[in-house]
């Protein structure tokens, strides 16, 4: 029996949807998974007009993406073993 997955509220959604469209402007590297730039965010903030405040997307969007990595690097390491 799988758990059942708690509900997103639309906030946490939103921020969900946001980092999926910015993790696409993650640049390639040779070991590892590099992490998204700010400028990045900044751009797709302004271009796309997300309603939020440029601070906290850079700011929410790269935590996301620090914890995103963390775990993909502790399976990366967890399969090596």
């Amino acid at each position: 029996m799988e758990p059942d997955l708690p509900e997103l509220d639309n906030m946490v959604s939103g921020w969900m949807r946001r980092y999926g469209v910015a993790s696409r402007c993650r640049p390639q590297a040779m070991s590892g998974m590099a992490p998204i730039s700010p400028i990045d965010i900044l751009t797709l903030c302004d271009k796309l007009r997300w309603p939020c405040d440029y601070d906290a997307a850079v700011t929410v969007l790269l935590a996301i993406d620090d914890t995103y990595r963390e775990l993909h690097e502790s399976k990366q390491q967890h399969q090596a073993a």
